[in-house]
């Protein structure tokens, strides 16, 4: 745990000497067995976080409880081999990702008792991959792979109506890495940044990657080589090189990484690098908590491990 003493301000086009002088706090979440974690996705109140670790020589689904004193753990299931979750809903209680070649879900995230489903497919002898989940729960998107071609035809999950649509959109060469609680979605497919509406609209824009999108479907982040933000106009954050890789539920606070990890209200005002251990090396944001004070991420740690880490101001932010 270290104490973090500022933020550092950086104002587009312009130096700013501001500081949050604000206390705050540095946690890496530790390991399973296999000496490695990477952390995907945080929930609205930052205290449940889902990712990926090693155990017993392969990937396995993890997550982290800043309420559960036990650390990071493995989530609860006879066949995570070869797992990850990568999506969280809002409340932390669903996660989204895959297992042995198929994509699942795990219900509640708890240490201890916790249920695993196979998402709904058209065809269970294909191979498909847990995409995103909607902060509320309703909405799940996971990709069918073709065994001939390798193209993932698209699938929406209405869990609420237990709909399963027909295959809404194909990617060539890409994902979709988020969804909203409106049924839109975003990603990229051969290289451009991508919205896929609820009725299978698909939209290719700027070259790049749409990385996430607010529970209202309106705010998506991304990269065009830079960190943007897209309301129907593409939006800069920064002129340097690097990516906005979440942005919160309610779509106030957008997360990525520079040269260093960052914060910056969505609606404008000075990207805040966030002050991070200084023996920790390449460090990326990750996701962000709906009041901003809490960030979460991965990087390396002082003895060359792979881990993720939580930064949390201690103190009350200014909306």
């Amino acid at each position: 745990m270290r104490k973090i003493l500022t933020f550092l301000c950086l104002l587009v086009g312009a130096w700013v000497c501001s500081y949050w002088a604000e206390a705050s706090d540095f946690t890496g979440v530790g390991f399973l067995a296999g000496g490695f974690s990477i952390l995907e996705d945080v929930s609205a109140d930052g205290q449940t976080v889902v990712g990926i670790g090693i155990s017993g020589g392969a990937f396995v689904p993890v997550a982290y409880q800043t309420f559960y004193s036990g650390g990071l753990f493995e989530l609860p299931g006879p066949d995570n081999f070869d797992g990850l979750a990568v999506g969280i809903t809002a409340d932390g209680g669903v996660a989204v990702g895959t297992s042995q070649g198929q994509a699942r879900l795990w219900e509640p995230i708890f240490f201890g008792p916790t249920a695993i489903h196979a998402i709904p497919l058209a065809s269970p002898f294909r191979m498909s991959q847990g995409y995103a989940i909607s902060p509320s729960g309703q909405f799940v998107s996971y990709g069918v792979a073709d065994p001939t071609s390798g193209v993932h035809e698209i699938y929406l999950w209405d869990r609420w109506l237990n709909i399963v649509s027909e295959p809404y959109g194909e990617l060539s060469s890409g994902r979709i890495t988020s969804i909203s609680d409106t049924g839109r979605a975003v990603g990229f497919n051969d290289g451009r940044a991508m919205i896929l509406d609820k009725s299978g609209k698909m939209t290719h824009l700027f070259p790049g990657f749409f990385l996430d999108i607010s529970a209202d479907g309106d705010l998506m982040v991304g990269t065009d080589g830079r960190p943007v933000l897209w309301n129907g106009t593409l939006i800069p954050l920064s002129n340097k090189e690097g990516q906005a890789t979440s942005i919160s539920t309610n779509g106030r606070w957008v997360v990525g990484t520079t040269t260093t990890p960052f914060i910056v209200r969505s609606s404008g005002g000075p990207l805040l690098e966030l002050d991070l251990p200084p023996d920790w090396t390449s460090m990326s944001a990750m996701g962000v908590s709906d009041d901003g004070q809490t960030v979460v991420g991965t990087g390396v740690n002082p003895q060359g491990n792979v881990e993720g880490w939580i930064w949390v101001s201690t103190l009350a932010v200014q909306d």
